[in-house]
């Protein structure tokens, strides 16, 4: 709780002081400017992840980021990042001039619940690059704005928006190659505790709830486009389609092929289509 504490009060600190930004860059997987190697930096950076995953290691702490993470480095901590090969990211980087001389002594991962720091992360890197009269000032209140949203994120409690965190992760990417551990990283809990939270509140598992999703997203798909099968399944995020056909076969009384004839043919159709 201290170390919390002592987070949320450098961040309100920082965010009160005379910000300025050294450097903005919105990065993927190619990009020329990433350090694999272990490094520091002189100054405050922030890393928000839009896109992907990356291992972070700081000595023996470890930290995995996902889609919603927020990455703080104070100036001087050493960490190294460990990409995953072939694996997609993107993520905004900031650089923050820190006057603070009290800065904590370790890295440390916020979790964006409700979308709030992303959108402000974009919005900083959008005026970063404009010329006119306006982008300085804007700039520094959007970054005002960001450090205070992310010392709340640092004491907001692991449990209390979780599951709204998840599902809404869920159905903004389905279509990506998810595994619990990545969702439970993505909230700040465990694997166990995060299967816990769901079979309690709603009697069923995280990745049983994304096969759900990803089962409702190729209906819409089977009725409203003329995608071939073996397309749908890829764009649900289920490539192998033989294991798609069997899990939509489960999941709904019909195969893909049926349940699409079904649907653009109501008149043709004598029995109910599960919904």
């Amino acid at each position: 709780m201290k170390h919390q504490e002592s987070y949320q009060h450098y961040l309100e600190t920082m965010a009160r002081s005379s910000l300025r930004l050294m450097f903005c860059r919105r990065m993927d997987e190619k990009d020329r400017f990433w350090n694999f190697t272990l490094h520091s930096h002189d100054c405050l950076e922030i890393i928000c992840f839009l896109e992907g995953s990356l291992n972070i290691n700081r000595e023996e702490q470890e930290i995995e980021a996902a889609p919603g993470s927020i990455v703080i480095h104070p100036p001087h901590v050493l960490h190294q990042e460990f990409p995953r090969p072939d694996t997609h990211r993107e993520v905004i980087a900031l650089w923050l001039e820190s006057p603070i001389p009290s800065a904590p002594s370790d890295s440390v991962m916020a979790v964006d619940r409700d979308g709030s720091i992303c959108s402000l992360f974009r919005q900083i890197h959008a005026e970063y690059h404009r010329t006119d009269a306006f982008a300085g000032e804007l700039t520094r209140l959007y970054l005002s704005s960001l450090l205070l949203l992310t010392a709340r994120a640092l004491t907001a409690p692991a449990s209390g928006n979780t599951l709204t965190l998840i599902i809404h992760y869920l159905r903004q990417n389905y279509s990506m190659p998810l595994t619990l551990d990545t969702l439970a990283s993505l909230a700040a809990v465990s694997p166990s505790y995060l299967e816990r939270l769901f079979r309690r509140h709603l009697h069923t598992s995280p990745m049983r709830c994304l096969r759900q999703i990803r089962i409702q997203e190729a209906k819409k798909l089977l009725i409203q486009s003329a995608f071939s099968i073996e397309d749908i399944a890829c764009r649900v995020g289920i490539p192998d389609a033989s294991y798609f056909w069997r899990l939509f076969r489960k999941e709904t009384g019909f195969s893909p092929s049926e349940y699409r004839r079904f649907l653009k043919n109501p008149e043709e159709c004598s029995v109910v289509v599960k919904q």
